[in-house]
């Protein structure tokens, strides 16, 4: 089922509350997750037991970056110790899905640490990957000659970079790298469109357990920088709306989750099937090395 607006997420959270107040609830707690629309088919799969990779993490996936997400929030809150419900709420973008967590339109979203410190609209549970170990690399066209040779940052910067501001991250790493052309994309789609069209040369991606780590949107192929790559700095956590009355129990769940998933060697695992780390680039050059921990 799609929620395609915030009216059908208030209106969910209204039938939650008023099967509370009834004592009809489920023992289920109803979690909300907001998804990027491109994202979206992927996880409804999941919650019809359809796809396979969110059970295990025994499959690739390839292109869903929700779906790794997804897929750890899940298994957190069972690892946990809470019985929950979590249903896909379609989201435009990530900066409409923190603003949805903020107003309690949502319930759950992972996010950069620093998106939530200091927000006392949110809850921010332990971090579920450390800094620096999340790589991004350097995507554009297979047959960009020039691009597949850089080696070096400043080879880089002669290039035309394209990226959505609302990653904020991304956004911030390009300016330090002192990119004399970037260009401004306000979704994913539209970022595959310039470089497709030749208006900019690359932009960065994770990567995907795909045989080419390449990732495709809307019929177009972008393929990485061979021997480089991009450490964000930041750590992942899942941000929880206050505005949510079992908000604690919920972090309080994802917390134990976290710790047993992390111990046990499920997260990673769910962060290489979906090629946010990638063993087969683990001793590729990293072009801002004092990213790390």
């Amino acid at each position: 089922m799609r929620f395609r607006s915030a009216f059908h997420a208030f209106v969910m959270i209204g039938f939650v509350c008023f099967f509370a107040v009834t004592g009809m609830a489920q023992a289920e707690t109803m979690i909300l997750f907001p998804v990027q629309t491109a994202d979206l088919t992927g996880i409804e799969d999941c919650s019809r037991g359809q796809n396979a990779y969110c059970d295990r993490c025994d499959v690739a996936n390839h292109n869903n970056v929700s779906l790794v997400n997804y897929t750890i929030l899940r298994h957190a809150l069972q690892a946990g110790g809470m019985a929950a419900q979590i249903l896909p709420v379609e989201s435009p973008n990530s900066e409409r899905s923190r603003m949805m967590v903020f107003m309690g339109q949502a319930t759950v979203k992972t996010d950069w640490n620093f998106n939530i410190d200091g927000n006392d609209q949110v809850y921010k549970t332990q971090a579920f990957m450390m800094p620096g170990d999340f790589k991004k690399g350097v995507y554009g066209l297979a047959d960009n000659a020039i691009l597949q040779s850089v080696t070096r940052l400043e080879d880089l910067r002669r290039l035309r970079a394209v990226m959505n501001p609302n990653w904020r991250l991304d956004w911030q790493i390009l300016e330090q790298f002192d990119m004399p052309t970037l260009f401004s994309a306000s979704t994913t789609p539209q970022m595959f469109r310039l470089i497709a069209e030749n208006r900019a040369d690359f932009t960065l991606l994770e990567f995907s357990s795909a045989p080419d780590m390449g990732r495709e949107v809307e019929g177009i192929r972008l393929v990485p920088v061979p021997g480089i790559t991009v450490a964000l700095p930041g750590s992942q956590h899942f941000m929880v709306s206050r505005a949510v009355p079992n908000a604690p129990e919920i972090v309080a769940a994802l917390n134990r989750g976290i710790t047993i998933l992390r111990n046990n060697g499920f997260i990673g695992k769910c962060l290489r099937q979906g090629g946010i780390l990638h063993d087969e680039t683990a001793d590729w050059a990293v072009l801002n090395p004092g990213a790390g921990h």
